[in-house]
Formats: C-alpha cells, sequence, structure tokens
C-alpha cells in the first residue's frame, strides 16, 4: 500500500516538474537544474557516508570479536605463567630451608669440632 502512494507522489512530483519547467523563463530553468544537481550529490555523498558507516561498523565488530578470543587466550597463557611462577616460589622455599637447614647443621657439626680440638 505504502509503495503505490511512493509511486503516485513521484509520479505527481515529476508531472508538476515538467509543468513548471515548460512554463518558466530559461534562466530560472538552469538554477533549478543546478539546484537539483546539487541535491543529488549530496544525497549520492550521504549514501556513501551511510554505507561507509556501516561496513566500519561490521568490520569493528568483527575485530572485536577477535581481540576478545585473544585476549582469552592471553588470559589463559598469564593464568598458567602465574600458576608456573607460584610452583618455582615454593621450590625456591623449600629449597631455602634445605639450605637454612645444612648450614645450621654444619655450623653446630664446627662448633663441636671446636669445642673437641680445645
Amino acid at each position: 500500500m505504502n509503495f503505490k502512494i511512493i509511486k503516485i507522489a513521484a509520479l505527481l512530483a515529476a508531472v508538476i516538474s515538467a509543468t513548471v519547467t515548460e512554463v518558466l523563463d530559461p534562466s530560472i530553468k538552469v538554477a533549478i537544474i543546478i539546484g537539483i544537481s546539487t541535491t543529488a550529490a549530496s544525497l549520492i555523498t550521504a549514501m556513501g557516508a551511510m554505507l561507509l558507516g556501516f561496513m566500519n561498523y561490521r568490520l569493528n565488530k568483527s575485530a572485536n570479536a577477535v581481540l576478545g578470543e585473544v585476549r582469552e587466550h592471553t588470559n589463559g597463557m598469564l593464568g598458567k605463567l602465574s600458576q608456573a611462577k607460584d610452583v618455582q616460589a615454593e621450590q625456591l622455599t623449600s629449597k631455602s630451608e634445605q639450605l637454612a637447614h645444612a648450614e645450621g647443621y654444619r655450623e653446630a657439626s664446627d662448633a663441636e669440632r671446636l669445642k673437641k680440638g680445645e
């Protein structure tokens, strides 16, 4: 239904514009032609801008999806690295305790030898 209304409106506009341009002075006809061409160029530019905006939106949407996957992968790698560092810290702590125990044992042994030697 709405499409028929648009067709009728376009036909009426064409008939009216044809009638007006036939009756008018040639200098006014030139002004109308220039005005219509400027309007058409503006519409084409606006449609191009809308198309580029839509394409940019779709590109950004797909890029954000890829960045989300990269972020998840990076977070997974960071978590694994953090766990590995925690394990290394525990191992270092246990080795430090063993070393302190061995050093204490050696000092006790040295002190015993010095007492025997006196």
